[in-house]
């Protein structure tokens, strides 16, 4: 009930932000960690609520991406799927929830991937706020409406989540 609250809040200001602040950040969008089991509900509450207030809702499973420049999910990926999915409405782009899944993997000592530490670092820069450069193969740049460079992350509201299995142990 408690994580309810406080994603309906958060929410709510994200969608404030979004509406009423056009062309400026008033800065109340900082990103969300959430803890708990796998199956507690994290990712369902996220997206119901993005289904309420009608915004552009990612869904990320962390453990599988790959820095960029590595054959994989990366997060010229996710900027691509972002303006996809807001029908490259850049204003819904640029204010979309991204729920980032599994984000505890990427720091596990037996991680599968060698790639944590830099996924991580990417990560920590779009979630602080940055310019993500898009880049498209020659096909990509064909079937798109038209073509869009760059995503300001700035206005995006994140949301990690995983179990943190070693947070809840210290309680």
């Amino acid at each position: 009930d408690e994580a309810k609250k406080e994603i309906a809040l958060a929410m709510y200001y994200h969608s404030l932000q979004s509406k009423f602040s056009r062309n400026k950040d008033i800065g109340i969008n900082g990103p969300i960690m959430m803890v708990g089991p796998t199956g507690s509900g994290k990712t369902f509450i996220v997206q119901k609520a993005c289904e309420i207030i009608d915004t552009v809702y990612i869904h990320v499973d962390t453990s599988s991406m790959v820095p960029e420049g590595i054959v994989g999910y990366s997060i010229g990926d996710l900027a691509k799927e972002i303006l996809r999915l807001s029908h490259y409405d850049i204003h819904k782009a640029t204010h979309c929830v991204v729920f980032f899944d599994e984000m505890d993997k990427l720091f596990s000592s037996d991680s599968e991937s060698s790639y944590g530490d830099r996924i991580a670092s990417q990560l920590l820069r779009l979630v602080e706020g940055s310019t993500i450069k898009i880049s498209y193969t020659y096909i990509e740049r064909e079937q798109l409406p038209h073509v869009i460079e760059t995503l300001d992350s700035s206005n995006m509201q994140f949301i990690l989540g995983g179990a943190f299995q070693w947070i809840l142990d210290e309680k």
